[in-house]
């Protein structure tokens, strides 16, 4: 109780004039309430969502894939959370992506080949396990069968899933991807954007009239061609929309964000 008294009393003061935070919605709202009139750089929660279109390169997508899905163990706020892809392609992908998926090593993350290390605590562990049983009652069907040891959760692929499921609809936060069928991208797009969060998005396709369409109709603050959702370069603005946050990062923009801008007159 006592830092968050702190915390609200170096929000609300007038001395700080930029208030720059990384964490959860629900913070980020105190801090959007509490501060005051003043700068707010927030980087919060996100659900990243790619499109699999059928002229993609299929194997590449699955390498980039589950890489995005599960670097640090899921836990990203541009962890890859949710792949539609094309049913022309679907049960391929699939298995491109079990396969993938199932070369990834778990274990200590002191020894050199682990791809996978232990979530952050006992308590992240059972909420994960406790989205796939709940999918799993729902209908969806996981290509690797999910397993945990302790805080160890192997990465786990949901087929079958549906956009009325929680796992799709709220983030995980955890080593889990969901697959979702669809007919194409305008089947895909209001799919993708209907999300509270919109931070990173990206497309696997080789259409260049998607693509296009892609960088217009996407609702997110970053989007990825032909790669994982979870890319991100220092240099590049980094940052969402929506309940995603407001403002963006990288040095540049991060600057600008600081900066207050003074015009000066000279006559």
């Amino acid at each position: 109780m006592g830092m968050l008294r702190l915390a609200r009393a170096l929000i609300g003061s007038d001395i700080p004039r930029v208030i720059s935070f990384t964490g959860s919605v629900p913070v980020g709202e105190i801090i959007t309430r509490d501060s005051g009139i003043k700068k707010i750089g927030l980087e919060l929660g996100g659900n990243a969502a790619t499109f699999i279109e059928k002229s993609a390169d299929l194997a590449l997508a699955a390498t980039r894939c589950a890489l995005g899905a599960f670097v640090n163990s899921g836990q990203v706020c541009i962890s890859l959370q949710r792949i539609y892809v094309q049913d022309e392609v679907y049960d391929e992908f699939a298995a491109l992506m079990a396969i993938e998926t199932k070369k990834l090593k778990v274990g200590s993350p002191y020894e050199d080949d682990t791809f996978m290390g232990p979530l952050i605590d006992d308590e992240a562990a059972s909420r994960a396990m406790g989205w796939i049983e709940s999918a799993i009652e729902e209908g969806a069907i996981p290509l690797l069968p999910p397993h945990r040891e302790g805080r160890m959760f192997h990465p786990c692929v949901m087929a079958n899933v549906t956009d009325e499921m929680a796992i799709v609809c709220e983030e995980v936060f955890a080593p889990i991807v969901s697959l979702i069928r669809v007919n194409s991208f305008d089947d895909a797009l209001p799919r993708m954007n209907n999300s509270p969060y919109g931070l990173q998005f990206s497309v696997f396709t080789n259409d260049l009239k998607i693509t296009n369409r892609a960088i217009d109709e996407l609702n997110a603050g970053g989007i990825v061609i032909n790669d994982m959702p979870t890319l991100r370069f220092d240099i590049q603005p980094y940052g969402g929309v929506k309940l995603s946050g407001v403002g963006r990062e990288g040095p540049r923009f991060t600057i600008e964000e600081m900066t207050e801008i003074k015009s000066i007159v000279i006559c």
